[in-house]
């Protein structure tokens, strides 16, 4: 028994001091990961007369296009963009994010990323939510709500194995009973390979109302998830305001508010799908509302894309935004920032602001881009 306890101590130490070292080694920024690129950001802002705060989720991650694109074309407006968006991330951790980030970044500006598609959900079935007694197979589905816990947030280790630990939960997924459900067995195996979202599979098991909840808020439940989301961003909006920040947001649209090619898609998941979906713009007429109750000047993507629904903005089998999505939005974005915030007032009385006409410009450029895409081997 002495033996025994000897080998599991031995082995505890061994894996603490593994763990401590690869700690050290992701702080010091031997190997590439969020929080120190985040530090290193931190670090730059004495070198640009703006300060931008990002929050946000997977729409506007750091790494992806859109994230890409803010930071240049924002930077060469002399911007420092710090942008903390975390993939799986709702209200509650956007509160958390601006409770640590504000107070050492300072920023001018706060600019909160809303998606249509999940956020209230992240809300309603977030641990903080509901109570205990209360919690079922839907309560933290994808969402990422260990973010929110301080510990785990200023923690590199976390942060860097967070995706590898969502990566070896897809392995103890339960496939036969998402085919048992009646997902077809083709999405099934493309879930396998990675060619769609395994979680998203996931989600249509235990949310099957979830682009009901989401896009057309009719429940009981679906109200009192708006109103403790209206409590988190009022907090969101004190906090910046105490710091002397400007909170401006944005609202990403789900894919079914756009094209309609993925309303058969999300069907055949066999998520309880609505036709009232197609034309809903009730999650973006409240937040809109809540915006102009607080003077909290917000941008709603959804009419752009709409104007031109003909187009594909997502990706097959997914309700990210494709590269041509990604594009229009940091387009829109931009110009948006540069008019309607105090970073573009002090932009225009130095050198003066995108102008009506060079913002048609670049939308002209941006719908070429997009063609080029859609038609690689076009002329």
């Amino acid at each position: 028994m002495k033996e025994i306890k000897l080998i599991l101590l031995s082995g505890l130490i061994i894996a603490l001091l593994f763990a401590a070292g690869l700690e050290f080694i992701l702080r010091v920024g031997m190997v590439e990961n969020p929080l120190f690129d985040r530090r290193q950001i931190q670090g730059k802002v004495n070198h640009h007369k703006y300060k931008l705060l990002v929050i946000g989720d997977s729409f506007i991650v750091p790494k992806s296009l859109l994230g890409t694109l803010l930071s240049r074309d924002l930077g060469s407006y002399d911007v420092a963009v710090l942008n903390v968006a975390t993939s799986g991330t709702g209200p509650f951790e956007y509160l958390e994010e601006i409770k640590t980030v504000a107070t050492e970044f300072k920023p001018d500006v706060v600019l909160l990323s809303y998606y249509a598609g999940n956020d209230l959900t992240n809300v309603q079935n977030h641990p903080n939510f509901k109570p205990f007694r209360q919690r079922d197979k839907q309560t933290g589905v994808a969402i990422n709500s260990s973010s929110s816990r301080p510990f785990f947030r200023h923690l590199y280790l976390y942060h860097y194995l967070l995706r590898s630990s969502q990566t070896v939960r897809r392995w103890f997924f339960n496939y036969e009973e998402m085919e048992a459900a009646g997902i077809p067995p083709d999405l099934i195996e493309d879930a396998k390979t990675s060619k769609i979202n395994p979680w998203l599979l996931r989600l249509a098991l235990d949310q099957k109302n979830y682009f009901l909840d989401n896009l057309l808020m009719e429940t009981d439940e679906n109200i009192r998830a708006w109103q403790k989301a209206k409590e988190l961003l009022t907090e969101v909006h004190e906090i910046s305001t105490r710091h002397n920040s400007q909170l401006v947001m944005i609202v990403f649209p789900a894919s079914v508010q756009v094209n309609e090619s993925h309303f058969d898609f999300l069907k055949r998941l066999r998520f309880n799908m609505d036709d009232k979906t197609l034309k809903s713009a009730k999650p973006q007429r409240l937040l809109l509302e809540f915006c102009g109750e607080r003077n909290i000047r917000c941008l709603d993507v959804l009419p752009s894309l709409r104007a031109r629904r003909s187009e594909e903005f997502y990706r097959d089998k997914d309700d990210h935004f494709n590269e041509a999505g990604n594009r229009l939005a940091g387009t829109l974005i931009v110009e948006f920032i540069l008019k309607n915030t105090a970073i573009g007032s002090r932009v225009k009385a130095e050198k003066g602001v995108i102008t009506d006409a060079e913002f048609k410009q670049k939308l002209l450029e941006e719908r070429a881009v997009h063609q080029r895409i859609l038609n690689p081997t076009a002329q």
